[in-house]
């Protein structure tokens, strides 16, 4: 949770940072396979890129396009199609935090994803404590 939060508010100081043109120097589909208790497994297809972009005479890399991630699909053609979004060798728009310019992302801001991710936090938080409620006032009941 809190990690959740700091990284919402890298993401919106993120709005703030310069930006500098970068190149998509690498893109590809990164497939995981998770396997849950029961052993039923799950394949999710993810489009990936990497950039260099340059500050102050060092050219760095990165593959973060947002503090929210990208979407993957369970189908390949899907991920494969997303790739599109960021040809390789294209032209980008890096922004890239003044004082540490290894951060950096394509889409500065939050997104959909993130807001997600603290929602689904703070929606726990709440299931919690009306459990916790619910316990103390059936014990006392």
């Amino acid at each position: 949770m809190i990690a959740d939060i700091r990284k919402r508010r890298k993401a919106e100081e993120s709005t703030s940072w310069p930006n500098i043109h970068g190149t998509i120097t690498r893109a590809w589909v990164e497939t995981q396979e998770h396997e849950d208790d029961y052993g039923s497994k799950t394949i999710t297809h993810f489009p990936r890129w990497e950039y260099e972009f340059p500050v102050s005479e060092m050219t760095y890399t990165s593959q973060n396009i947002s503090f929210g991630g990208t979407g993957g699909s369970n189908r390949e053609s899907e991920a494969r199609e997303g790739l599109k979004q960021y040809p390789l060798n294209s032209q980008v728009q890096v922004f890239y935090n003044p004082s540490n310019p290894e951060e950096a992302v394509l889409v500065p801001g939050t997104q959909g994803t993130m807001t997600l991710v603290i929602f689904g936090g703070c929606l726990t938080l709440i299931m919690f404590f009306i459990i916790v409620g619910l316990a103390i006032w059936a014990l006392t009941s």
